[in-house]
């Protein structure tokens, strides 16, 4: 406690730090445990270390990149590419029958 005091005289910290009053002690169980005094605090580094604003163009363009309506995009233009090169392929491989029936049935 005399190292807190001294801190908080020479370094400049928060007077609030020394107040013993800021929680609840149990009760009967840990479910009624309540740290009333830092659990505001420790929610905003909890939402800033999650939710951390981008601080360069390229920490913004990778969160754009890996946004969710980025992704459903790049997954509905993988569909379509995907649809688009079976009806390719089905096409190719009744063609390619349809050239071996004619050599079949007309032998050169």
């Amino acid at each position: 406690m005399v190292i807190l005091q001294r801190l908080i005289k020479k370094k400049d910290f928060d007077e609030a730090c020394c107040i013993h009053e800021g929680y609840k002690v149990f009760r009967d169980t840990a479910e009624d445990f309540q740290y009333m005094y830092w659990g505001e605090r420790l929610a905003m580094l909890h939402d800033l270390v999650l939710g951390r604003p981008p601080q360069t163009s390229f920490q913004r363009w990778i969160r754009w990149q890996t946004s969710e309506s980025n992704s459903f995009l790049i997954a509905i233009s993988a569909l379509v590419i995907s649809i688009v090169v079976g009806i390719f392929s089905l096409g190719l491989s009744g063609f390619q029958a349809w050239v071996a029936w004619q050599a079949w049935k007309y032998p050169a």
